[in-house]
């Protein structure tokens, strides 16, 4: 279910979730785009159930987020993780882990790269 949808008076989301069989959440990126100055504004990350049908958490990010190059939930759907894509050691920078709530967990500046969250042989969560 990874995309782009636009939301009227909204902007975008950006949405990305576990690609497995049965599963129910899917992280929304909220972001909005100003055409005229060319610049993309991120306002929020939600964890959206989608049996439900409805938003489980949110997370307003703060009005300085300005690097981002990913966000993504793991497949058991307990931990929500966000680079930010920069070496800067303080919150909303680095890479961030946080539970499903947005209660944040840890953070390493590791800078901007691509990962990918699976479960390992003995279906435990990574």
């Amino acid at each position: 279910m990874p995309g782009v949808h636009a939301l009227p008076g909204r902007g975008d989301r950006a949405c990305e979730g576990p690609q497995i069989r049965g599963s129910r959440l899917r992280l929304d990126l909220g972001q909005m785009y100003d055409s005229t100055a060319q610049t993309v504004t991120f306002k929020d990350l939600v964890v959206f159930d989608l049996a439900k049908g409805k938003a489980v958490s949110k997370l307003a990010l703060p009005k300085d987020v300005e690097n981002f190059d990913w966000v993504s939930i793991s497949p058991s759907g307990k931990y929500v993780v966000v680079d930010y894509a920069d070496e800067v050691e303080k919150r909303f920078h680095g890479v961030e882990v946080y539970d499903r709530g947005f209660k944040f967990l840890w953070q390493k500046p590791l800078g901007a790269g691509h990962s990918d969250l699976g479960i390992d042989a003995s279906a435990s969560a990574r």
